[in-house]
């Protein structure tokens, strides 16, 4: 039984492929991981909570892959890490510190389960990122979220029938998303804040709850 990995407990791993960990319930502590040259992480179960850095710079991930777990990061627990990454979260329940993946080389983003509750800037700047969908009971997107995701085209938020779905979304969270095509937002109370989508294309297309708009209308 691990209790606890410490603070550079296998800073700058090499000679590894990947990193499991199966029904974690203690702490990864400050860069415990960083500059690690592993291409997948798999947390599968269990309820860990990431402090700050942990995977931070781990440039050579390709897979993020968290299952059936409640997991908690702190801030920049994954900052600037992955190789075009595909991000998989499936049946989880998740609140990210500030900056938790900024500027992450992310290739896609897909997140199920009860609740996402990102605080500021957590994805801001990945600019490989081209695909995010998301499909929680509860999704809070702090200010910043998705800041200057480049590359982004497509993002869809609780495309489903569900009423009773909770989207927060904060100030200024797709801004200067300039490829940014298609935004399809589901039922339910649904809160959006200010200038969330300045700065895109005027003919971005945007449906929230079954209702059509325009970025530039």
């Amino acid at each position: 039984t691990v209790t606890l990995i410490g603070k550079y407990a296998l800073y700058s791993l090499e000679n590894v492929d990947s990193i499991t960990l199966v029904n974690f319930n203690y702490e990864i502590d400050e860069n415990a991981f960083q500059y690690g040259e592993f291409t997948a992480v798999n947390i599968i179960g269990g309820s860990p909570v990431i402090n700050k850095s942990a995977f931070s710079s781990c440039e050579d991930l390709t897979s993020i892959v968290f299952t059936n777990s409640i997991v908690e990061t702190k801030e920049y627990a994954f900052y600037s890490c992955g190789d075009s990454a595909k991000v998989e979260m499936t049946n989880c329940t998740l609140t990210f510190d500030d900056r938790t993946f900024q500027y992450s080389s992310l290739e896609s983003l897909t997140v199920t389960g009860s609740k996402v509750d990102m605080g500021d800037s957590v994805f801001s700047s990945c600019e490989d990122l081209t695909t995010v969908s998301i499909d929680c009971n509860l999704v809070v997107m702090g200010e910043y979220a998705f800041y200057s995701c480049e590359d982004l085209v497509d993002v869809t938020i609780c495309d489903n029938s569900k009423p009773d779905n909770e989207i927060k979304i904060d100030d200024r969270v797709f801004q200067y998303c300039k490829k940014l095509e298609t935004v399809d937002i589901g039922n339910g109370a649904i809160e959006m804040g200010e200038y969330v989508f300045s700065g895109c294309a005027d003919n971005l297309a945007i449906t929230i709850a079954g209702k059509k708009y325009t970025a530039g209308a």
